[in-house]
């Protein structure tokens, strides 16, 4: 039986998204999440960027060590990630954003610059605002 695109869209999100446990993007300041936490990105420049929640930091760690690890292991079960941004509306997943990182430098088997020092730095990877300090709110 072949499978709609609605139904392969379903499976996948029953499969990989916790939809009645979502984890918080952004880092926020009231009850609603609607006022968030700014910080300041930029070595020359400094910019207000929205600052990523603390769950969302944990999680993100754990995702990347989880294939970092398969990759110094050579194990081969991880290609990379895919990360969703989204909302839940009416029991609904609607997305706002599916990206991917995949595992591997485009020139040679290393590790991707985008997971690499994702632990200790945040890395390149999930440029959705960042996990420093809080300097304001809006």
């Amino acid at each position: 039986m072949r499978e709609t695109k609605r139904t392969l869209w379903e499976s996948w999100l029953d499969r990989y998204v916790d939809s009645d446990d979502p984890t918080p993007l952004f880092a926020t300041t009231d009850d609603a999440g609607l006022a968030v936490e700014l910080t300041e990105y930029g070595r020359r420049q400094r910019r207000p960027v929205l600052r990523r929640g603390e769950a969302m930091n944990a999680q993100l760690k754990q995702a990347v060590e989880t294939v970092v690890e398969d990759h110094e292991t050579r194990r081969g079960k991880y290609d990379g990630l895919v990360y969703l941004m989204y909302t839940i509306e009416e029991s609904q997943v609607i997305p706002y954003y599916i990206g991917k990182t995949g595992m591997y430098r485009r020139s040679d088997d290393g590790l991707s610059a985008n997971l690499r020092n994702v632990s200790e730095t945040g890395g390149k990877f999930a440029r959705w605002g960042t996990g420093t300090r809080t300097t304001s709110v809006i």
